[in-house]
């Protein structure tokens, strides 16, 4: 799960701010992800149980390292646009291919709960 940093920092500010990002708000965005990551994992939760590991803040996204995937590795790309009063921007998940092949048979016969 990826938020760019002027999303990141704009929902903790509530406004678009070019201000380095302080250590508390680093703690609320943090709070934020995390939150938002239960509910990601929620939605899964009829299809198959996700567990998050070492899910944590990076503000450099060249130290980003995903598991086992190497640059060549496919992916699905999903992005959402996130509009604010005054700000927009993108968030991106990222499944890797090798993860969701397993989930087909099962995504294939989920139907939602009523």
């Amino acid at each position: 799960m990826d938020y760019r940093p002027h999303i990141a920092t704009s929902l903790v500010r509530g406004s678009l701010s070019k201000d380095p990002i302080t250590e508390q708000e680093k703690k609320a965005v943090t709070e934020i992800f995390n939150r938002d990551l239960t509910g990601l994992m929620g939605v899964w939760s009829s299809i198959q149980t996700l567990a998050a590991e070492d899910a944590l803040l990076e503000t450099n996204p060249e130290a980003l390292i995903v598991g086992d995937l190497k640059p060549s590795s496919l992916v699905i790309l999903i992005a959402f646009e996130i509009n604010g009063p005054d700000f927009s921007g993108l968030m991106s998940l990222t499944y890797p291919w090798m993860a969701l092949e397993t989930t087909l048979q099962k995504l294939d016969a989920w139907t939602p709960a009523n």
